[in-house]
C-alpha cells in the first residue's frame, strides 16, 4: 500500500486535495480493514512529509 500512495504522489494525484474516501473510490477500496490500512499509510506520509494533512484532506507537500 505504501508503494501504491507513493506512485499516486508522485503522478500528481494529490495536486489537488482529496479525502480518505475519494482515495479509497480511485484504488476501488470497499473494505474497512484495507481503509484502515490506507489511513495508517496516508497518515505516515503526511508525518515523512510527502502530503499536507488538513481535516483529513491530503494534498501534496
Amino acid at each position: 500500500m505504501r508503494l501504491v500512495v507513493k506512485r499516486l504522489i508522485d503522478y500528481g494525484f494529490f495536486n489537488e486535495s482529496k479525502s480518505l474516501t475519494d482515495t479509497a473510490k480511485h484504488l476501488y477500496i470497499d473494505s474497512k480493514e484495507e481503509e484502515t490500512v490506507l489511513k495508517e499509510v496516508l497518515g505516515d506520509a503526511a508525518k515523512g512529509g510527502a502530503l499536507k494533512e488538513n481535516a483529513q484532506e491530503y494534498t501534496e507537500a
